[in-house]
């Protein structure tokens, strides 16, 4: 057709390409950056949050591999009148496979029919990593007087 004959290997290669082609646009987020550092965990958190992509704050969670809480019922669990400003992180201890972070962040609250407020606060908050060695921030139940 072009000046060249068919063979019959070429639909063999050209499927072959087509296949690896597929598999490698199908990697995950993770298996493309490689495992990120517990501070850039941290911080896609947090800058997640402050963005209000809640979607991408619950790749953070350890929820988002355990089961524990769906994506839908995260994303209706934050409250609407929080808007989180800026971020700092103050400290963070690892140990073995656990860390505890220290985050002080800048946000505004506001209730309905009343004034917004600037708050500031230092949130102290566990993460945990994974079999593949990512960092996930983890998730428990909210009691009162807990921060984070």
């Amino acid at each position: 057709m072009f000046g060249r004959k068919w063979k019959a290997g070429y639909g063999v290669e050209i499927g072959f390409l087509i296949l690896v082609t597929a598999l490698l646009a199908c990697q995950s987020k993770d298996e493309k950056q490689g495992t990120q550092s517990l501070e850039q965990r941290v911080t896609g958190f947090w800058e997640s949050r402050i963005r209000k992509d809640y979607i991408e704050a619950y790749k953070h969670e350890v929820a988002s591999q355990n089961g524990t809480t769906e994506m839908a019922a995260y994303v209706r669990q934050q409250n609407p009148g929080i808007k989180y400003k800026a971020f700092v992180i103050r400290e963070a201890k690892e140990t073995g496979d656990k860390a505890e972070v220290k985050v002080a962040v800048d946000y505004t609250m506001q209730a309905p029919m009343l004034p917004e407020v600037a708050l500031h606060a230092i949130v102290t908050g566990e993460w945990i990593r994974l079999d593949k060695g990512q960092w996930y921030r983890d998730t428990k139940p909210w009691r009162p007087g807990q921060t984070g």
